[in-house]
């Protein structure tokens, strides 16, 4: 049987190319009605006020940066297995990362251990919700709220997952998402923001189009009068192509019926290989959170290995950031952090081994990829130990 990983949700089909042909048509590239549209019903669906879309979730949040007046000699904290594009986002902004050890069950950044990091110059907390995993928002909160800094969601990989019972991304000041194979896919680059602010959403579109006038809408779309070649501030031409919008829009109203399909995958997982005492560490669920499982993550010693087993048996698996981000020549060459520094980060780095869990899967394929580790475990059984949960 040939399993592939697919995270991503697709819904290709004659709709797609229909939708697509007609932007083509209109001739209308970026910034029109499509945009508007994804901007405000993906808002909506996050439960805020307004969204501005962009041309990736890295530039999302570089201007969502640059918008609260976050930049040089500012620092801003977040967790050590962070990806690239939010450590690529605080640099372009001038601002200085600092990295947080991380949670060793969630992966996600380990509030107990934040405090200690604020210093004078410290003006963000960027919160990464791991593999769709929501983070333990309610101590960074109250953390934010009493040092006065700007929360920022990174939900990339958790569009439709929920904390507490609210939306992903509605919590702190901002939050942004990657729109780019992810819970959706617009097939190219895409990104977005969304807030409860009015100032920051229109100081982020305006960034998002040269610095140009906006007009006074939901989804602050450039003026169409001859004054939006007035610029208010010097901007950026990040915007998402009005094509993908469309197709955008097509994806959200699946969502939560994609997040649910993955939810059951995910559980399936669990169950047959929670029963089999493996050396294998599961993923967990807090009662604050209800994931959205972009990725089922289990962790295991010697992974390559078992992943090696899994790809002879025709199934697909994913290393999800492998070199730890304070490894990267960059980062070490700005921070100075070394090995050793984020012992959990590193060692999760070495054992993260992402199953196909996407809406592609039946109980029939996830069944095979569960008995083809526990063969695995069984063919090594001097490695057999109680699995962890």
């Amino acid at each position: 049987m040939k399993i592939p990983y697919r995270a991503w949700s697709e819904q290709f089909s004659e709709e797609t190319l229909r939708v697509v042909a007609d932007v083509m048509k209109s001739g209308i590239c970026y910034g029109g009605r499509e945009t508007e549209l994804f901007e405000k019903e993906l808002a909506e669906f996050c439960e805020t006020k307004y969204g501005v879309a962009t041309n990736s979730g890295t530039s999302a949040l570089l201007l969502g940066l640059l918008a609260a007046n976050i930049g040089r000699d500012d620092e801003v904290i977040m967790a050590a297995n962070v990806y690239s594009g939010v450590i690529n986002a605080t640099f372009a902004a001038g601002a200085r990362p600092v990295l947080a050890e991380i949670d060793e069950r969630t992966s996600n950044i380990d509030a107990s251990r934040v405090e200690d990091l604020i210093t004078e110059r410290t003006r963000s907390i960027v919160v990464q919700h791991m593999y769709a995993l929501p983070a333990d928002l309610d101590p960074l909160r109250r953390l934010a709220e009493g040092y006065d800094l700007v929360l920022i969601e990174d939900c990339a990989q958790s569009l439709g997952a929920r904390y507490r019972g609210a939306r992903i991304g509605s919590i702190g000041d901002f939050g942004f998402a990657s729109v780019c194979q992810k819970i959706i896919t617009v097939y190219g680059p895409g990104g977005i923001l969304f807030t409860h602010s009015r100032d920051l959403a229109r100081r982020v579109s305006c960034l998002r189009d040269q610095g140009h006038f906006r007009e006074e809408n939901i989804s602050f779309i450039r003026s169409r009068a001859d004054d939006w070649y007035g610029m208010s501030v010097p901007g950026f031409q990040f915007h998402m192509p009005e094509a993908m919008s469309a197709i955008g829009r097509m994806h959200v109203p699946m969502i939560d019926k994609w997040n649910s399909q993955r939810r059951k995958n995910a559980a399936l997982y669990t169950a047959i290989l929670g029963d089999a005492s493996l050396p294998v560490q599961l993923p967990v669920e807090p009662e604050w959170a209800t994931p959205a499982y972009l990725h089922y993550v289990i962790k295991v010693d010697g992974r390559d290995k078992l992943r090696a087993h899994l790809s002879a048996a025709g199934i697909e698996t994913k290393r999800i950031y492998p070199i730890p981000i304070h490894f990267q020549p960059p980062v070490k060459k700005v921070t100075g952090y070394k090995a050793g520094d984020f012992p959990v980060a590193e060692r999760d780095a070495s054992r993260v081994l992402a199953l196909p869990v996407g809406i592609h899967m039946t109980e029939e394929m996830i069944a095979y990829v569960a008995e083809e580790i526990i063969r695995f475990y069984e063919q090594n059984v001097d490695g057999m130990v109680t699995s962890s949960r």
